[in-house]
């Protein structure tokens, strides 16, 4: 109860301070509208005034300035000091006519319309009385209309006067208004607070009686917790000894359990010790046995790459029939060139021989001073040249086919390695004849017995042997090879027949075309009817003094004719 009623002042506390806050919110925001009212109005009576003032000056700088006034005598009569005298002979003109002759102000934002000349002589009296009735209009016009300006600014003031007045009005109604319901919030929360006070007052009464009945049950539910508790305590007592029988049992139990499971834990850590180097030595076996398939696995592969690897590249190279036929064209290709070069050249060496006699006869009988043997100097220099290049040729085409051939042999001597049915022999020996550092086998000195000819059919050696120009061609940059003017060694005695390879004691010319010294027993086949035969050049005699190109020198004081 005391809490619902703490709740219910608060509450009521609450309700009174936003109502309160309410109202002073509302009472500022009228008094900022009544400020900004009271700054709108204030801020248009002076724009008001701002314009008045602005359309006055207008006004008048429209106005064109008056003429120049000359200086006016003293006056007479009882004339205004602004009015000229007229002279005694000038009459007056009507004032209705004067009156028509006033140019009217036009209003404003429109164009003065320019006043009609006065038919009148200009005289100055005249020009001073225009202006000075001109000068009055424009002070009555303008009078006129600051008066209609200040009018209606006086009827605006008087408006806003009157729309603050009705203002002020409604806000003080509102203001009792707001008053009255104050009043009436408050008379109501004064009631409101009245009836909770009296319904405090009998919440508090029943408290007080709801407090009399708890205290009454409260003792009355002690004395039975103290009962209660009794007889627990006793079946706990009981129930404890019970308890304390059954954990003796249960102990004696787990002793004896606890002895048996350590005896079966022994007993199996045992086993599994023996379990688990089984099995590690199984484990070990098993990677032995994998690593070792492992091993003849990636063999057999590697093994299978290589193989196909070597398919793929003997698919790839040329057969070595078509590589023999391919060099047996070059060969008869650069013969031709060569006997073509050959007869070439001693055609032209002909012919020039025969012109440069030819000259020398026609001229035989001239007695001039003629040194035969300075122009076949020069001769032979300028021959020299030609002579030297198409060596040069012979001696490029003669390095090719050199190195044709050292391919030839290269590709029988492999061929004669895989002669056995394409397998390849790896006791095959390599020859050696020309090599200085390799011993020569000796001679057997008994020939073995012919080997037994097989049941089956035989494949007939290969015809093709390896050629040993290579070796050759060492020994001749060393300088331990004979020149082609040595005599060949004898060849030695016969020997085993050799299937795979010739005997390197053999003469080299004998079975291999690779080089440039014709064999002892070659001899050359007769020459055709329908060919060139090529001439024999017989070595000339050694002079004594170093010969020319054509043959010894001839002395240089001898002259032809002489």
């Amino acid at each position: 109860m005391a809490d619902q009623l703490h709740f219910s002042e608060e509450a009521e506390e609450n309700r009174d301070r936003i109502f309160r806050t309410n109202e002073d919110e509302r009472e500022r925001i009228f008094l900022d509208h009544e400020a900004r009212r009271d700054q709108e109005a204030t801020s248009r009576r002076d724009e008001i005034l701002q314009d008045v003032e602005d359309r006055v000056e207008e006004r008048l700088a429209s106005i064109p300035p008056a003429p120049p006034v000359a200086p006016v005598m003293p006056a007479q009569d009882q004339f205004p000091q602004s009015m000229p005298v007229p002279e005694p002979g000038y009459e007056v003109p009507p004032t209705e006519d004067i009156e028509e002759d006033i140019p009217v102000i036009p209003p404003p934002h429109e164009p003065i319309p320019s006043s009609p000349r006065p038919s009148l002589p200009p005289h100055r009296e005249d020009v001073d009385f225009d202006a000075h009735t001109i000068a009055q209009s424009i002070q009555s016009q303008v009078a006129e209309a600051t008066s209609r300006y200040l009018q209606e600014m006086l009827d605006t003031l008087r408006t806003e006067r009157a729309d603050l007045d009705e203002a002020r009005t409604e806000a003080a109604r509102v203001r009792e208004e707001l008053d009255a319901e104050r009043e009436r919030r408050i008379i109501d929360v004064e009631a409101q607070n009245t009836a909770l006070k009296e319904e405090l007052a009998t919440l508090r009464a029943q408290n007080d009686q709801l407090r009399d009945d708890l205290e009454q049950e409260r003792q009355l539910r002690i004395t039975e917790d103290e009962a209660r508790r009794e007889v627990e305590r006793d079946e706990a007592r009981n129930r404890g000894d019970d308890l304390v029988r059954q954990l003796s049992d249960v102990t004696n139990i787990v002793s004896e359990t606890r002895d048996e499971c350590a005896r079966k834990r022994e007993t199996s850590d045992e086993r599994w010790a023996q379990k688990e180097a089984w099995h590690n030595d199984c484990n070990t076996q098993m990677d032995e046995m994998r690593q070792m398939l492992q091993g003849f696995q990636q063999a057999f592969q590697d093994e299978v790459r290589q193989r196909q690897a070597e398919r793929e590249a003997e698919a790839e190279k040329p057969g070595i029939e078509s590589i023999v036929q391919q060099l047996s064209e070059e060969n008869a290709r650069l013969h031709a060139l060569l006997r073509e070069l050959s007869d070439g050249w001693r055609a032209e060496t002909s012919r020039q021989h025969d012109d440069l006699i030819n000259a020398v006869r026609s001229t035989a009988q001239e007695q001039v001073p003629f040194n035969i043997s300075g122009y076949l100097d020069e001769f032979s220099k300028t021959l020299a040249k030609e002579v030297r290049q198409l060596l040069t040729e012979v001696g490029e085409l003669a390095t090719r086919k050199s190195s044709l051939q050292h391919e030839i042999a290269s590709l029988l001597e492999f061929r004669q390695r895989y002669d056995h049915g394409g397998i390849y022999s790896r006791g095959y020996p390599m020859p050696t004849a020309g090599m200085p550092d390799v011993p020569m086998p000796e001679a057997p000195q008994e020939q073995p017995p012919p080997p037994s000819e097989p049941e089956g059919p035989q494949t007939a050696p290969s015809g093709w042997r390896p050629v040993r120009q290579r070796r050759l061609r060492r020994g001749r940059e060393g300088g331990q090879a004979p020149g082609p003017a040595q005599a060949h060694p004898p060849p030695p005695p016969p020997g085993p027949p050799a299937p795979m390879f010739l005997d390197p004691r053999a003469d080299p010319r004998a079975g291999s075309w690779a080089t440039w010294q014709p064999g002892d027993a070659y001899v050359p086949s007769p020459v055709s009817s329908g060919e060139r035969p090529t001439p024999v050049v017989a070595a000339p005699p050694v002079p004594q003094e170093p010969p020319g190109l054509f043959g010894p020198r001839t002395p240089r004081s001898s002259y032809h004719g002489h």
